[in-house]
């Protein structure tokens, strides 16, 4: 391979999103190598997610996370008392892994959206949205096929 084409595919490694990502902070358990591993969800957006994760993943790696979400909004006052537990399993590959002190922030593609996943950004879009704290979504690139 050449210089240029080596140069191409490292760019090929950076973040490429087109979705605005939306900041959390929600605990998360991921499977790994049937092992359970606590995580925490720091971002979403439509097509992955960012975690903080105390061991070392491999970018191309394929496991799953579990999300603890209500069946009811929590965010709706009158539902707060009915609201249910539930589990969201969602299938994820490991794309980046950056080590920062303690953990190591892991960015992540769903392999499959369920459609309460869909739910769960709607509703955190629209309180991002009237809180004012979107973060703006960056300019694309050039970008050559």
């Amino acid at each position: 391979m050449t210089e240029d084409n080596t140069a191409l595919n490292e760019d090929s490694a950076e973040e490429k999103r087109r979705e605005p990502r939306y900041h959390t902070y929600k605990s998360s358990v991921l499977i790994h190598e049937n092992q359970e591993i606590y995580t925490t969800i720091i971002d979403l957006s439509a097509s992955g997610l960012g975690l903080l994760c105390a061991i070392e993943l491999q970018p191309g790696e394929q496991d799953d996370l579990l999300y603890n979400i209500e069946a009811l909004s929590q965010f709706n006052e009158a539902s707060k008392e009915t609201a249910q537990p539930s589990m969201l399993h969602l299938p994820i590959e490991v794309v980046r892994v950056n080590e920062a002190e303690d953990e190591y922030v892991v960015g992540v593609k769903l392999r499959k959206v369920p459609e309460e996943y869909h739910a769960i950004l709607k509703r955190v879009a629209e309180m991002q949205a009237t809180l004012g704290i979107v973060r703006p979504q960056e300019p694309a690139e050039d970008t050559q096929i």
